[in-house]
């Protein structure tokens, strides 16, 4: 995950500002994949967060939640592109069991898009 954001550190100041806006559904696809896998979140726990109503951004270690927010100040421009539905298309070839969790559960569903507000309030609380 570390070598991650530091592949994207560098390509900021390889490409530029304007670049690295038109990349940032790429990137936060990359960085979604990567903290998934890395925090090991998978069906059970994503299961077991939408009955318990758990924040997964909450879930997350501060640390992570920081490099999320670093990375998230250096995009810029309107986060409109992070939707529910975009998430679950950034997942499917990599987490292809989640993905088809939020396609196949209404209640895993309305659990993802509550999520998707959270993160958003807490990457761009200015949106």
């Amino acid at each position: 995950m570390v070598e991650y954001l530091d592949r994207v550190r560098q390509g900021l100041g390889i490409f530029g500002r304007g670049a690295v806006i038109s990349l940032s559904p790429q990137m936060f696809a990359g960085l979604l994949v990567g903290v998934l896998k890395h925090q090991q979140i998978g069906i059970k726990e994503v299961a077991d967060y939408v009955k318990r109503d758990v924040s997964l951004w909450a879930e997350l270690p501060e640390e992570r939640q920081l490099q999320i927010k670093h990375l998230a100040g250096h995009i810029g421009g309107s986060p409109d592109w992070l939707t529910a539905e975009w998430l679950v298309n950034a997942i499917r070839k990599q987490l292809p069991g989640l993905a088809s969790l939020f396609l196949g559960d209404p209640a895993a569903a309305k659990w993802l898009v509550k999520q998707v507000v959270i993160i958003k309030a807490n990457l761009w609380p200015e949106s």
